[in-house]
């Protein structure tokens, strides 16, 4: 991923989701929310952006940024729910889908 986003003068945005859940999902905590950040300034007020951050802030314990991310995914979808999501969002394993669940309702979204 960081390679094609090198080679790449216009790098998809997924490229960056993609690089920041493979940090974050290796424990590269740090990585994961440089990451997002940017991904934040490419992608102002989207859901992805805010649910991931809002999962790696509460990574952080850092509940003052969890709750921010969880006003703006609430204001972006009121009806925003954990189960929802990750219902529909494509995980390898059973493992994975609770990796994120769990940060996501550690950083205060509804379950």
């Amino acid at each position: 991923m960081q390679k094609a986003i090198r080679l790449s003068p216009y790098s998809p945005d997924w490229y960056f989701s993609h690089l920041g859940d493979a940090y974050r999902g290796l424990g590269q905590l740090e990585q994961a929310r440089t990451v997002y950040r940017h991904l934040e300034t490419r992608l102002p007020g989207t859901l992805l952006c805010q649910v991931r951050l809002a999962a790696i802030h509460a990574d952080f314990d850092d509940t003052e940024n969890a709750k921010k991310a969880v006003e703006a995914v609430l204001s972006i979808d009121p009806q925003f729910s954990v189960q929802t999501y990750t219902g529909h969002t494509v995980y390898k394993t059973d493992a994975l889908r609770k990796f994120w669940a769990d940060a996501m309702l550690k950083a205060g979204l509804p379950e």
